[in-house]
């Protein structure tokens, strides 16, 4: 009866190591084809960086690089950029700490 347990868990363990074996190669894939949109991704927005000359190239811009960090950025600035609500060049987000001098603050 022992013989026959210890038979079945050395049976079973090649069979673990092949799913695990299969797993790892499907996690490999998974990493390599994200790196690869990733890769790409970085191309395009750099080739959008070195040709801004209008705002609507400057939307196109952040629009991609929004969509390169969907997952990690909250919803609202998401829907923000894609109504373009960002902030302007010239606006100041800080209100007025622009005038504000560096003892104040």
């Amino acid at each position: 009866m022992i013989l026959g347990l210890v038979f079945a868990l050395i049976i079973g363990i090649p069979q673990q190591d092949s799913r695990s074996t299969e797993s790892q190669a499907t996690m490999e894939q998974q990493a390599h084809d994200e790196y690869e949109r990733h890769k790409q991704a970085a191309i395009r927005i750099n080739d959008f960086a070195g040709r801004i000359s209008s705002e609507a190239d400057a939307s196109t811009l952040v629009s991609e690089v929004a969509g390169l960090f969907a997952k990690e950025l909250p919803p609202t600035w998401l829907a923000a950029v894609s109504v373009n609500e960002l902030p302007k060049p010239n606006s100041n987000p800080f209100g007025t700490l622009r005038n504000a001098s560096p003892s104040s603050v």
